[in-house]
């Protein structure tokens, strides 16, 4: 199969923007090995462009709720997926498709640094 016809088939996987389980087994059973391979990463690749994900230190559930109903609003056409890293000290992390947003405290300190190496050398 052409790279054309595996994106039609994963663009037919979806019904009003929902990945169906039913169509994903229906089109796997009758796709060769290599053609599965290729329709499984352009799958991904869809739901990569579809989600936002957040990536917040622990935090309490309440909190990741009123942080998921903020990314709501600023991305209306795209899933939320809060995701909780211990490593950040103060901050977030934002994945959008491949855009990454880091606004945190270490990240913050090593621009500083950066600067201040970049202006003594």
């Amino acid at each position: 199969m052409t790279k054309k016809q595996i994106k039609l088939l994963a663009g037919a996987s979806y019904s009003k923007g929902d990945l169906i389980g039913k169509n994903v087994t229906r089109i796997a059973d009758c796709l060769t090995r290599e053609d599965l391979k290729r329709y499984l990463r352009t799958l991904k690749s869809i739901e990569k462009q579809k989600t936002v994900t957040v990536i917040v230190p622990g935090t309490k559930l309440n909190n990741k709720q009123n942080i998921e109903k903020k990314f709501k609003e600023l991305f209306k056409e795209k899933n939320i997926a809060i995701q909780t890293d211990p490593s950040l000290i103060v901050g977030l992390k934002i994945i959008n498709n491949d855009l990454i947003y880091e606004l945190s405290l270490r990240d913050t300190f090593a621009r500083i640094d950066d600067y201040l190496l970049g202006q003594y050398d």
